[in-house]
């Protein structure tokens, strides 16, 4: 599950845009790349502690699909994902 309001988004695209709309872009834009990974919750501290860049967004959950919560822990996940080629 991700949650909504933890999505890394440069100042700049907030600047331009606003909020809604960088999330949106950050949703669904396909050119302004993060990488994204898992790890164990034990292994966080140390690598914050190292100064890495990391960004918390959610956390992986038995089941399938992902889930995008709003601040009340609602789903708000977009019908559409992803930047649509055709």
């Amino acid at each position: 599950m991700i949650e909504h309001r933890k999505l890394p988004l440069s100042k700049a695209l907030l600047a331009f845009v606003g909020d809604d709309a960088a999330r949106v872009a950050a949703l669904s834009g396909g050119d302004d790349y993060v990488l994204a990974f898992t790890l164990p919750a034990a292994q966080l501290p140390r690598l914050l502690a190292e100064g890495w860049p990391i960004h918390v967004i959610g956390r992986v959950q038995a089941g399938q699909g992902v889930t995008l919560l709003d601040a009340n822990g609602q789903d708000i996940t977009p019908a559409v994902r992803g930047y649509q080629h055709f």
